[in-house]
């Protein structure tokens, strides 16, 4: 190869890494290190034999990841989604196929009050895994805490998930396809103009709304965490397009705890579950 040629490469990847950090730090949202959100998982259907992420997820434990139940349900029937699903936790990438857990899903739970057509206060589910996490020897993973029934000192509040959007400086929000890299963002919670939250709900807007920030359709599911006390406070239910940019709405979990509790000890009174 020639001298010229050589130089030419290496102006060319050199050109290449600059526009990719740029490109990484105008974003706005923080790439996510895996030490910070051992609690996060990524939900993905598999078809033929590939999976695709569709939902995120967290870990309540061995073996219950609670998500939202818009992910795992048919949008036009409310019905239990009969497609396989696996989950892949302990990775911030998934691009790196060899990195992090898999664990197939055994069940599908919901509570029975849920309907997207009637209002999705209750959007929220509990993928029952068929084979264990390793959460007491494995580093890359931790089980996220339940918050208490009346906890309401928020303050430092963040949002993790793999798939943001774009908010441009002339007003237009676009939607990204899910980023196969963790991000996350500070969310300013319950703000002056969302006065029709509904108890059941946590209502917010990213701290800073200049870039890509906050969550947005396309992110179920998305873990909001009080990190003071590393506790779930919200799952990001579904959110319809136009609202990107302007108000993201989480299932209140606090609101769900019996839901949650008589799922963890095998008590399906009251709650819908498909077995896969």
């Amino acid at each position: 190869m020639s001298k010229m040629s050589l130089v030419s490469l290496f102006l060319g990847l050199f050109l290449i890494i600059a526009v990719s950090n740029v490109s990484a730090n105008t974003e706005g949202s923080q790439l996510a290190q895996q030490e910070d959100f051992k609690h996060q998982v990524s939900i993905q259907i598999i078809s033929g034999d590939r999976s695709k992420h569709t939902c995120s997820g967290s870990i309540l434990d061995e073996l219950n990841i609670v998500t939202a139940a818009h992910c795992v349900t048919v949008p036009k029937t409310n019905e239990l989604d009969n497609r396989k699903i696996v989950v892949v936790a302990g990775t911030a990438d998934l691009r790196d196929k060899s990195s992090g857990l898999r664990r197939d899903v055994e069940y599908i739970i919901v509570p029975k009050s849920y309907s997207l057509r009637k209002g999705n206060y209750a959007d929220i589910a509990i993928l029952k895994l068929r084979n264990p996490l390793p959460l007491d020897t494995d580093s890359r993973i931790m089980a996220i805490k339940l918050p208490s029934a009346n906890q309401n000192s928020l303050s430092d509040i963040v949002v993790s998930s793999f798939s943001f959007f774009n908010n441009y400086p002339n007003g237009t929000i676009v939607w990204q396809t899910p980023s196969p890299v963790l991000r996350w963002t500070f969310e300013e919670i319950n703000a002056p103009d969302y006065k029709d939250c509904h108890v059941k709900e946590i209502c917010s807007k990213p701290k800073d709304s200049r870039s890509v920030q906050g969550a947005c359709n396309g992110d179920g599911g998305a873990p909001l965490v009080d990190e003071n006390t590393y506790s779930l406070i919200g799952v990001a239910r579904h959110l319809k397009y136009e609202l990107c940019g302007k108000e993201a709405r989480y299932t209140r979990v606090s609101a769900h705890l019996d839901f949650i509790n008589n799922v963890r000890r095998i008590n399906f009174n009251d709650i819908a579950y498909l077995k896969l």
